[in-house]
């Protein structure tokens, strides 16, 4: 009888160890599982926002008019990695960050383009793709209202010229010489450079904002912002500053260089609109979506 109740025990204790066994092993399954899926989830997320910064960084350059939006013509995409911004980011990638222009429409003193961005961001493997809509809207009417000067019909600025505040023209403009102080010029019409245009010192900045085309002749030298439905740069011209246009046309050895002091001085953001029409991750579950955020 003591022999069958110590079997029996030793039975028992086989199956507890067993049981147990078959439960830690399962509790550690679990746990490791567990763990790659939170290390998981934490380098989707690291993807998600690299991702964001490529959109953000993407604004920045079109807000400043260091990236221009001849770039965003309808049918044409652009990656901007790596020669407007660096791929190494927060310890992960910036993989590419295309732009291209979805629609555009001109009304008048109001025109819009419609900019579709997709991000690409890495991190540890994990990757996360962003996409953008985004509303540039340029509206000189703002500036009609402001304005310290105000010149009716065609006008011709030429020599010297004094510049100071907000100056609009319901007409077009011609403009030639070299400027001193800082200024805006909004132009309902078009714009002809005839001549060279530079500032006389380094703190002189003009900014030309024009419903029509802006455009400047062959072999002449001009530093400015400017914003036109289109802008046409002549043979041989050099133009630095900056410029927002959704139509950019150089003649051969035409040159454009981005010139951040002056660019700093006038950002888009003063004469521009920009508005997130939706923003969502693209083959990814539990996107966060926004709409109708302005920047």
């Amino acid at each position: 009888m003591v022999r069958d109740q110590r079997g029996q025990g030793i039975a028992l204790v086989l199956i507890l160890t067993a049981f147990i066994f078959v439960m830690a092993s399962g509790a550690f399954s679990l746990a490791v599982s567990l763990r790659k899926n939170a290390g998981l989830e934490i380098r989707q997320k690291k993807a998600y926002y690299i991702a964001e910064a490529g959109v953000e960084k993407a604004l920045s350059l079109l807000r400043s008019g260091e990236l221009p939006l001849v770039c965003l013509n309808p049918g044409e995409q652009v990656n901007l990695v790596p020669d407007y911004m660096a791929a190494d980011y927060a310890g992960g990638r910036i993989e590419s960050v295309d732009l291209s222009g979805k629609s555009g429409s001109d009304g008048g003193e109001e025109s819009e383009t419609v900019i579709l961005v997709e991000s690409l961001g890495s991190y540890q493997g994990a990757r996360c793709k962003l996409q953008a809509e985004i509303s540039v809207k340029i509206a000189i009417s703002q500036l009609r209202k402001g304005a310290d000067a105000f010149y009716t019909g065609e006008q011709k600025f030429q020599g010297g010229l004094e510049l100071a505040g907000v100056a609009f023209i319901d007409g077009d403009l011609e403009i030639a010489g070299p400027y001193r102080g800082k200024g805006i010029i909004a132009v309902d019409g078009s714009v002809n450079v005839s001549g060279d245009l530079l500032p006389v010192g380094a703190e002189d900045s003009l900014c030309i904002l024009a419903t029509g085309r802006v455009a400047v002749g062959s072999g002449l030298a001009v530093a400015f912002l400017a914003y036109g439905e289109e802008i046409t740069l002549g043979e041989g011209s050099s133009v630095r500053g900056g410029m927002v246009t959704p139509v950019l046309l150089m003649g051969s050895n035409a040159e454009f260089i981005y010139e951040e002091s002056m660019a700093d001085k006038f950002s888009t953001s003063a004469f521009a609109t920009f508005t997130i029409l939706s923003w969502k991750r693209v083959g990814l579950e539990a996107a966060e979506d926004r709409e109708g955020y302005r920047l």
